[in-house]
């Protein structure tokens, strides 16, 4: 077991070493304090990064989001556009367009042209 001491020679080395610690400077070699910085500026650009990085995702996210919205507009018009064709291309709608709108009849009797 160690041995405490105790009385007036123990509390003196305390004092001397609290002495010690508050009035030496602590020396930091260049070194040293080369490396901190350089942690302390990659740390700083790392942060500045994933901020970066963040706000691109958001932005990417918010034109996925109006891409989507685009992307249903367009696909209800075609439907749209898919049944109007639908619609007008049937057989009894053209020959009512040609006869109403164009004032077309279909001929009487039908004679072949030769060249």
């Amino acid at each position: 077991m160690a041995r405490r001491e105790s009385g007036p020679r123990s509390k003196a080395r305390k004092t001397r070493r609290r002495d010690r610690s508050t009035n030496e400077r602590v020396s930091v070699s260049p070194v040293m304090l080369a490396g901190f910085l350089c942690q302390l500026v990659l740390f700083v650009m790392t942060g500045l990064a994933m901020v970066n990085g963040s706000h691109e995702m958001r932005l990417l996210y918010q034109n996925l989001d109006t891409m989507q919205r685009q992307q249903d507009r367009l696909m209800s018009e075609y439907s749209r556009l898919l049944l109007e064709r639908s619609t007008l291309a049937n057989l009894q709608t053209i020959e009512a367009v040609a006869r109403n709108e164009l004032g077309m009849l279909f001929p009487e009797d039908i004679a072949e042209v030769v060249p």
